[in-house]
């Protein structure tokens, strides 16, 4: 892959010169992680594993200049406000740009163009696919590669890591298989009404 290659020949010659410490890290914040995030947003692909965890090394390498790291690298991608160094997790940064995608899709409101276009591939309302049960979710969304990756990750990243519940506060009550009345068309349209569309307008009172 051109991106590693480049990369690890940035890193080596940068290798050469005398960097501090945090310097090091300065570089990689400021001139690897765009470069490498910007593929992640554009590609409608999830990289082989091999292919994050080899840049990783490389960033690791470039930091403690070929020697052996003194510090576990939970610490060094820990937060600075947390005690830690904030060097990028480059699988973070991954995993953070596709849940970017489905952000913005769950924005009922959202006028992104790419919006526009996921939505026509995928033939369902796609601001409430990413919060029903996966068997309940319309097939498009697996179909098309480009929703395909962020749904991927988000299944995986959700309830390990915290990010949701069941239900979320953003469950949709209407054509939600789990939940019967929002079936029923009548019902169904004098919640919508009432600025009822969610889990969270029953107990949060509607913005809209």
């Amino acid at each position: 892959m051109k991106l590693i290659w480049e990369v690890q020949r940035d890193l080596e010659t940068w290798g050469r010169l005398k960097l501090s410490w945090l310097g090091r890290m300065a570089a990689v914040k400021m001139t690897i992680l765009p470069r490498v995030l910007y593929v992640f947003q554009a590609l409608p692909v999830e990289p082989p594993p091999q292919t994050i965890a080899t840049l990783q090394t490389a960033v690791l390498r470039f930091i403690w200049e070929g020697k052996a790291t003194r510090l576990p690298r939970r610490v060094m991608y820990r937060p600075e406000q947390e005690g830690g160094l904030a060097v990028p997790c480059l699988l973070r940064y991954f995993q953070a740009a596709q849940l970017c995608f489905l952000l913005e899709w769950s924005r009922p409101s959202s006028e992104k163009h790419w919006c526009f276009m996921d939505q026509a591939v995928v033939g369902s309302h796609i601001w409430k696919e990413s919060w029903l049960r996966r068997r309940h979710r319309a097939r498009g969304l697996y179909v098309s590669p480009v929703t395909e990756v962020s749904m991927r990750v988000w299944d995986r990243v959700a309830s390990r890591m915290g990010l949701t519940t069941f239900p979320s506060p953003m469950t949709p009550l209407g054509a939600n298989p789990d939940f019967g009345p929002g079936l029923q068309s009548e019902a169904l349209r004098r919640w919508h009404e009432g600025g009822c569309k969610l889990v969270g307008n029953i107990f949060l009172p509607s913005r809209e």
